[in-house]
This record gives structure tokens, sequence and C-alpha cells, in this order.
């Protein structure tokens, strides 16, 4: 289909405008209004103009591509390289389709301007825009944004990132480096695993496991700075992001923000240096993530210092629990049992691996498998069948047991 060269003249503004963005009712209103008020269409180019703006009928895949070709060629001629802006661009191919005769409706005051207003209208009177266009139309030809545009994004970014910029920019900089490829054909969810628990490795060796600890714990004490760390991760590999997440943040986090000083002076360094692999055993197949009813239970026995955790039943199953297959010990939410009564929810480190890496008597890990787009994180399923550990291992920041063997908690209520 051909277009007439007043159809031409706006043909690079509705591109951008349909192919950028939504039009909202307030921008369609304006945009019928300035077409109407267009004394170089006739009604029928009009008409066609306002079809264009319906957002039940938007323009299909075939205006599209005829869209790009009018354009091409009566752009032809037309000098690209300079990137002029899409009104000014319209205007030049209106002119180039008119040929010798009525050229001066282009120089038209009234003209210009109608086609200025519709690309405000439109929203697209921006460098941003106008680099899309000439991407879209010239696909083969590389444009750099940084070069282009009439502020340097880098600033931007720099704002945007706030004052943890360095340490972003950092983090994605290192997500960059080969050692942090997957291969894209790799679908085996074990070697997937030990890939993706390498480059975590990579992390902590870069001191990203710690920044959250104390600096007596080769941290820098700052939970902001992990947490920007995880967010520029993000803009990575999703089962990187996870995996990090779980060791550092939940199972390191309830060391560190459930735990005194016994628990940090033991755990901490090795939790961020990943020497020791934790995870979070909380969500429970019966119960999910509703924490005050779970069932794994840790019975107090005053007698020799230690506590028995035990999961009751199948639905008592810690599920979906991140790093479950490589850790070596959980951090466990159980309802604490003291003298026969239940003191509510806590958290106990048990371990679950030997030095082999075999599961301790007790322990039941079973993998929950392959999932869509995480299969380099290795989600299982942990059970406890009457599984001592001392007293110590109590995370007893908030509750613990005395030398009498009764509750103690710097909480009063027991709610």
């Amino acid at each position: 289909m051909t277009y007439s060269p007043g159809i031409i003249s706006v043909l690079p503004l509705f591109y951008i405008g349909w192919s950028d963005s939504v039009l909202s009712p307030t921008e369609l209103s304006e945009i019928r209004a300035i077409i109407q008020k267009m004394e170089f269409l006739n009604t029928e180019e009009k008409d066609l103009l306002i079809s264009w703006t319906n957002p039940k009928n938007p323009p299909n895949e075939d205006t599209f591509r005829n869209w790009i070709t009018q354009i091409n060629i009566h752009a032809e001629d037309l000098n690209l390289e300079n990137r002029s802006d899409l009104a000014t661009l319209g205007i030049e191919l209106g002119k180039k389709a008119t040929g010798d005769n009525h050229k001066n409706v282009w120089v038209n005051e009234k003209t210009k301007t109608s086609i200025v207003n519709l690309q405000r209208a439109l929203r697209i009177d921006n460098q941003l825009s106008k680099l899309s266009f000439y991407q879209k139309i010239n696909p083969n030809k590389s444009i750099s944004v940084a070069e282009e545009a009439a502020f340097d994004p880098n600033k931007l970014q720099i704002i945007l990132d706030g004052k943890f910029h360095p340490l972003k920019e950092k983090t994605k900089n290192l997500i960059q480096d080969k050692a942090f490829d997957v291969p894209v054909d790799l679908r085996n969810k074990e070697e997937l695993r030990e890939l993706i628990l390498k480059q975590c490795g990579f992390l902590a060796e870069q001191g990203f496991g710690s920044y959250a600890f104390p600096k007596e714990y080769g941290g820098n004490g700052s939970p902001a700075a992990s947490t920007a760390i995880f967010e520029a991760l993000s803009m990575g590999n999703n089962s990187l992001l996870i995996k990090f997440g779980v060791q550092f943040g939940l199972f390191g986090g309830a060391v560190y923000q459930l735990g005194t000083k016994y628990h940090h002076d033991t755990y901490l360094e090795a939790t961020g240096n990943l020497a020791l692999k934790g995870c979070f055993a909380m969500t429970e197949t019966g119960h999910g993530s509703n924490v005050k009813d779970l069932e794994t239970t840790a019975t107090y026995n005053h007698a020799t210092k230690s506590i028995t955790v035990h999961s009751p039943n199948y639905s008592a199953g810690k599920e979906y629990i991140g790093n479950a297959l490589h850790s070596t010990m959980a951090a466990v939410f159980v309802q604490l049992m003291v003298n026969g009564q239940n003191h509510g929810i806590h958290a106990i480190l048990v371990p679950l691996r030997d030095e082999n890496h075999n599961l301790l008597p007790g322990i039941t890990v079973k993998d929950c498998g392959y999932k869509i787009g995480l299969n380099g994180v290795d989600n299982g399923r942990i059970w406890f069948n009457n599984v001592e550990v001392p007293l110590k291992n109590l995370l007893n920041k908030y509750g613990g047991i005395d030398e009498n063997g009764n509750y103690i908690s710097s909480i009063e209520k027991p709610s």
C-alpha cells in the first residue's frame, strides 16, 4: 500500500508512538485534536490517521512493515547520518514524496508546528525515541546511546545506584567475567549446580558473602551493601542470585541476627567464605511459611544438655529448601519444648552431613528435582528423626535455656 505525502510525513511519529508506548486516553484525545487541525491533510487522510489511534485495533504487523517500507523508499536519498528529530525527518519525507509540485506546503509554519505538536503529544520528543527509530529503520547499524544522548547515562546510573554505585558497578563487571558464564546447552542439574556453587565461591573470594557481617568476622558491617550486591547480581544468572541469597543472606543472616557471640565466633567467618555451606530450613510441606504453626519440634533434654530435633510426620518435612543438597548444616525453625511446655518458634543449628558429605544419622534429604529456570539451585526436602544436637546450637539471642534447664527470654510476652 502506498500513502500520500501528508501521511508519509507523520509515519516516523506513528511508528515510534505505537511501537514504544501505550497511548493513554489523554494522549489519544490530544493526538486526534491535532490531526483534525492539520490543514495540509484532506478529510480522507485525517480519517486514516485517526483510525490508527484505536487502542482496541492498533496497527498490525503488516501495517508496521508497510510503514517502514514507505519510510525507507522516501528516505533513500536523504542523509540519515545526522539523525534529525522525527518531526524534521517527517517534513523532509513529505517534501520528497511531493516532488517538485506543491513543495511550499512543507515550508509553511503551520505545517511544521502541527507535526511538532503531534510529536510532543505522542511523548516521543526525546533523544531515546529518536535513537530507537533510527536503529529500527537501520538495524544493521549500531547506535551508541552513550555517544548520542543529550545526557551522560553513566552519570544517571550513578544517581540511580546511590552511595553503593562503586560496589554495584564492581558486581556487574565481575559477573560479566567468563568465569560466570553458563553454557546455554547445560541441562544436567547436577553439573549446573556444581557450576553455580563454584561461582558462588568466586563471589565469596571477593568478600561479597561477608558484607553484612561485622569486620571481625571478615565483613564490612553493612547489610545495606550486601543488599546492593544482591540487587546487582539479579542482572546476571538467577540461580546464582538465589544461591548467594540462601547461603549468605538466609543461613548467614540467621546465624548473625538470631545467634549470640558463640555462634558468631564459631560460624560467621566460615559461612562468609563458603567453608561452611548452610541452608535455611523454615518452610514445611504442610504449612508453607505459616511459621507459627510449623510442626518440627526441638525438645530439651536437661540430663544431657542437648536438644532433640524431630519431624513428627511427613507434612513436617522442611520443603523446597535451597542449598539442601550442598549444605553441611541447617538453621532449622522449630517449636521449642522445655519441661513439657511449648515456647514457640526458635531456630537451631543442625548438622546435616559429615566431612565426606554423607548424611548424618536421622537426617533424610530428597531432591526436589528439575525446575524451570532455576536448575542451578539445589532445592530439597529435609526430615529429622530424633536428631540430637548440643544445647549450644540453639540460636539464643531472643530466647534460650539457663543452667537449671529453665526457659528464659528477654521478651516478656510469650506471643
